[in-house]
């Protein structure tokens, strides 16, 4: 992604080139059941060899000098990975579902510094009511572990609903991060608390 905007982001002085990771071999096998109607589980697992992946050097305050925030480097990183995806719906009044990642990272050539902020566990809860056919309401949680570093772990806690008044004209509210949690979306990007949202949607 930041290849594609310049070539020469990569290094402290920011002129060495950088190689595009290359994704050797990304395979995966599951199994799906159906345990009823309109529930079902997928459990699956898989391997992913990557080369020239990328890694984030760790903010460090040395004799008063700050480690750049796009210091990089790049090696063979490795990704065994396994999860399962469920969902359920109850007539047309409930859907649940949840969806868990787990992936254990490691490199074969001894820098650890490539596994930092690479995500470990993920998991993602999502209800879904529906008390009338124009009102829909949400609850949901996410939660996202890394495998190195000392990135707080993700915890957002969300709800919405919205309501169709006509066919054409919806209202919605949103809030997010209702436990007021401190973690970062994206590295050096932390999350803001508790806030909300709210808004109008037009179908033509």
């Amino acid at each position: 992604r930041f290849n594609s905007l310049t070539p020469y982001w990569g290094g402290y002085a920011g002129h060495d080139q950088m190689e595009n990771t290359h994704v050797q071999l990304d395979a995966f096998a599951g199994l799906k059941s159906d345990l009823g109607e309109n529930f079902w589980v997928n459990f699956f697992a898989g391997y992913e060899l990557r080369k020239h992946e990328i890694g984030f050097y760790p903010t460090s305050i040395d004799n008063d000098i700050e480690s750049l925030p796009y210091s990089f480097t790049q090696g063979k990183g490795n990704n065994l990975k396994a999860g399962l995806a469920s969902s359920y719906q109850y007539k047309d009044l409930i859907d649940v579902s949840l969806d868990a990642t787990y992936r254990n990272w490691s490199t074969d050539d001894g820098m650890e510094v490539l596994l930092c902020d690479k995500p470990e566990l993920d998991v993602k809860f999502e209800l879904r009511v529906h008390p009338t056919s124009r009102l829909n309401v949400l609850l949901g949680y996410q939660h996202r572990t890394y495998s190195e570093g000392d990135r707080d772990a993700l915890a957002n806690l969300y709800a919405g609903a919205d309501y169709r008044f006509f066919n054409f004209f919806s209202l919605w509210v949103k809030a997010a991060n209702l436990t007021n949690s401190k973690y970062q979306t994206d590295l050096f990007y932390p999350a803001q608390g508790i806030n909300f949202m709210i808004g109008t949607s037009f179908r033509f």
